[in-house]
């Protein structure tokens, strides 16, 4: 049996060693203790990964969280500003996984104005016109070859 830290867990799914650690407490991954170090069974973590998508995570309710992408598609301005704003604490309610930040649509109603209704709308209708834009995209490769 081969046990990984904490730590070393959160490196390797690429998240944060409290949200490891939230992991625990909620049952999802079993630790063993030794020396008041928390340990996980490698083979366990390997059945985790392969099973469960931390996007399904049934707390969280996604449908009031957005990708940076979607925010930056609505409002104009660069990801590297979303970046430093995040750094500045004005999306306190930010989840991230993996590599991926999910902001709050509280925090971008507090932070641009933007009721989160208009913004979901105005998002979705931004990303329907970027879907129809590919299909052009592909269609005009298509008849080039």
């Amino acid at each position: 049996m081969l046990l990984l830290t904490v730590q070393e867990v959160a490196a390797k799914l690429r998240l944060s060693v409290a949200y490891v650690q939230h992991l625990i407490r909620k049952g999802q991954i079993s630790a063993h203790v030794v020396n008041q170090k928390q340990f996980i069974d490698i083979a366990q973590l390997d059945k985790l990964v392969s099973g469960h998508s931390f996007r399904e995570n049934p707390d969280i309710p996604w449908d009031q969280y957005t990708t940076i992408q979607d925010f930056t598609s609505v409002v104009p301005i660069t990801g590297r500003q979303v970046g430093n704003w995040l750094r500045q604490g004005r999306f306190p309610n930010t989840i991230r996984v993996g590599h991926q930040y999910y902001l709050s649509l509280r925090d971008i109603e507090h932070v641009t104005g933007l009721s989160a209704t208009l913004f979901r709308s105005v998002a979705e209708k931004a990303s329907s016109e970027g879907e129809q834009r590919g299909r052009r995209k592909s269609r005009k490769e298509a008849h080039k070859s």
